[in-house]
């Protein structure tokens, strides 16, 4: 049966961290104890965590995760651009922007 519920949690990639701001930190913070950041509606996680938490939120809830990189500077390059480069959700959790496949991969013949 597919999920009947519409809310996308975005994850915004800024620096070394995936961030969350306004109502998605809320959740975050609630769902994982997590401590806000500068006491704003603000919350993240280093990049390297992004599979491990993508799979914690979407074991808690069923919701879809949009997930958003930098993908350089605007034209004054003053503003990091970025672009959705996934939307996933329990039926499609593996996020796999950015990953390279081996040339050391098994022989399936």
């Amino acid at each position: 049966e597919a999920s009947q519920n519409s809310y996308v949690l975005v994850l915004c990639k800024v620096g070394d961290f995936y961030e969350t701001y306004g109502v998605d930190s809320l959740l975050l913070t609630t769902i994982f104890s997590l401590q806000s950041m500068g006491g704003k509606l603000r919350s993240g996680f280093p990049l390297p965590n992004i599979q491990p938490t993508i799979d914690r939120i979407l074991d808690k809830v069923d919701i879809k995760i949009a997930v958003y990189e930098e993908v350089g500077n605007d034209s004054t390059g003053k503003f990091k651009r970025r672009e959705c480069k996934g939307i996933l959700s329990r039926g499609n959790s593996e996020y796999l922007f950015g990953l390279h496949l081996s040339s050391g991969l098994v022989d399936s013949s």
